[in-house]
């Protein structure tokens, strides 16, 4: 070998070390980045959105989360209520903000129905967001006004068969929400169809239904029981294929109407902007994770009608969502007119 050639090789030996090295210190800077972020967060409040209307169920539950998260992460949780017709409003909010874990969204079944059904929503769940967390989940109940007549799901059926073209009518937080998917599978599996109220949350919805303005409603456990237990609302039926512990006395759906298929949960979780960093995503999960072991939590979403979970990864919890969001899609396929 040439004294020209060993020159070179140590020249390539050298510069090879030190791409080495400057690639090895790149990684230990970015583990120590990440590490820091993870160490460092949360140093400011927090906001959680929620895109309904204060007073139903998204909203009443997700308060008793925002407070215990507040304790478990040592800063304010503020609750802020963005409400609109398929809770869109506060979704594109989130969607928009930065990815830093400091805003985060409130989530149900409109958060993958709103993005299947709307006509503009503005924004995908699996392209603009991260699954987080589940929170709770539960039945709805198809509730009418005590005072209608009205005594069980067969009997809101014939009415409503009765009715022909002068529909009956139910509240939705708008097209593709829980409770207007909820309907629309209790009409395609009953043969029945009903005009649809749009509403900017429950709360609203519920009241319109107490003041007999609507016919029917689907809606959670926790907004509808104080109604039920005041005389002013009966429920007729529950979304979820086995009875709730908590309403045991409530038929499901699959029961009262012989629909063995029906089974409709509602979800509620949590979720961040996408692209917020892994490490800030693993904090506020394990966080929540402890919260969904505390008796004390699983006893309070107890009393309003909704089971603590078991909290998967957020990998795992996105392939929920997904799988949700592949049901939906199928009923809004069965939905629309073939052309």
């Amino acid at each position: 070998m040439t004294t020209r050639e060993g020159d070179h090789r140590r020249v390539f030996g050298v510069r090879l070390a030190s791409v080495g090295i400057a690639l090895w210190l790149a990684l230990g800077a970015g583990l120590a980045g990440a590490q820091a972020r993870a160490a460092s967060y949360p140093i400011k409040p927090i906001t959680l959105v929620i895109p309904a209307a204060a007073g139903g169920g998204l909203d009443v539950s997700m308060r008793h989360v925002a407070r215990r998260l507040s304790d478990g992460l040592g800063v304010p949780v503020v609750v802020e209520n963005r409400p609109s017709v398929n809770l869109l409003i506060g979704t594109r909010l989130v969607a928009a903000a930065a990815p830093d874990g400091y805003t985060l969204l409130a989530i149900s079944n409109t958060f993958i129905g709103a993005a299947l059904f709307a006509d503009d929503p503005g924004y995908d769940p699996f392209r603009d967001f991260i699954a987080v967390a589940p929170t709770a989940q539960g039945p709805n109940l198809l509730l009418v006004q005590a005072a209608s007549g009205i005594t069980s799901a067969r009997d809101l059926v014939g009415r409503a068969k009765k009715a022909g073209g002068n529909k009956l009518s139910f509240g939705t937080a708008g097209v593709g929400s829980s409770p207007h998917i909820a309907a629309a599978l209790f009409a395609g599996a009953t043969g029945t169809d009903y005009l649809a109220v749009p509403y900017k949350g429950a709360a609203p919805a519920m009241v319109d239904l107490v003041g007999g303005r609507i016919d029917f409603l689907f809606d959670s456990v926790v907004s509808a029981m104080p109604q039920v237990r005041a005389g002013t609302l009966r429920a007729l039926a529950a979304t979820t294929a086995k009875r709730s512990a908590v309403v045991p006395d409530i038929p499901t759906l699959a029961e009262a109407l012989n629909l063995p298929d029906y089974d409709l949960p509602l979800f509620y979780g949590i979720a961040a902007p996408a692209n917020t960093p892994a490490e800030v995503v693993a904090v506020l999960h394990g966080t929540l994770a402890r919260l969904a072991a505390e008796p004390a939590l699983r006893e309070q979403f107890a009393a309003m009608g909704f089971e603590t979970q078991s909290l998967p990864a957020p990998a795992d919890y996105s392939r929920f969502l997904r799988q949700q969001h592949n049901k939906f899609k199928s009923l809004k396929d069965s939905l629309t007119p073939a052309r």
